[in-house]
């Protein structure tokens, strides 16, 4: 039987490379994990059009007020709001990414 050549740890991580510092997903991809790649390419970039259109609508509030100063500030709560999907966003990122290193640790069939 012949050996299979050891990767060096950089070929070896090069899933979680991708992933932390592309696109998330793009490890899984990688590792030809097709099922995983897809869904967590489809739930961040859900999750950045949902950071994206709640930081605009909070952006348009703080800036009507900017043009009226005398007007009625905005609450709070908007930016509270804004940072629910922020934080799913990072939640989902870090999943990817523990993910993408499991699947690089566990050893080839």
């Amino acid at each position: 039987m012949e050996e299979q050549p050891k990767k060096s740890p950089a070929t070896r991580w090069a899933p979680v490379l991708l992933s932390g510092l592309i696109y998330p997903g793009a490890g899984q991809l990688l590792q030809k994990r097709w099922l995983a790649a897809v869904f967590f390419i489809l739930t961040n970039t859900a999750l950045f059009v949902w950071v994206g259109v709640e930081m605009a609508r909070v952006m348009s509030v703080y800036l009507r007020y900017v043009a009226d100063p005398y007007g009625v500030p905005p609450p709070v709560a908007q930016l509270l709001h804004a940072l629910i999907p922020f934080g799913l966003l990072l939640l989902v990122f870090g999943v990817n990414l523990l993910d993408a290193a499991l699947a690089c640790r566990r050893p080839k069939p």
